[in-house]
């Protein structure tokens, strides 16, 4: 039989379950960019260099290749590499001393990408 104080303290207990589960379901987590996504979720900046860089991969091997397939094959490590610095290159302004902006950010300067180490087996983080 449960006495008074404990039954007042499930009563207080299911009113506060059941007034923050609504609270609870209606809860939305922030969106987080995919950093390991598809090609198709990369910025125009970034599609530039990875087409580049497939365009000039396929004359190598003498074999057209379907860029959004290449890419969305990637090993994880090497689309999270390549999302996070070209990410870096494009929020980063580029300005002289005096505080003028040069160029738009810093991946208008990148001419072309010839590779991406993501992980390297028995190699340290910052190799």
């Amino acid at each position: 039989m449960m006495t008074k104080s404990r039954c007042s303290s499930f009563m207080w207990i299911s009113l506060l379950l059941g007034f923050s589960l609504p609270v609870m379901a209606q809860t939305v987590p922030p969106a987080t960019p995919d950093f390991a996504g598809k090609y198709s979720d990369l910025l125009p900046d970034q599609k530039l260099l990875v087409d580049n860089w497939m365009q000039r991969f396929s004359e190598i091997i003498r074999k057209p290749v379907v860029v959004e397939e290449a890419y969305d094959n990637l090993p994880v490590s090497t689309k999270t590499t390549f999302y996070g610095v070209t990410h870096a290159l494009i929020k980063t302004k580029l300005t002289e001393p005096s505080g003028n902006i040069l160029a738009g950010s810093a991946i208008a300067i990148v001419d072309k990408l010839d590779s991406v180490a993501g992980a390297l087996p028995g190699s340290r983080g910052d190799e």
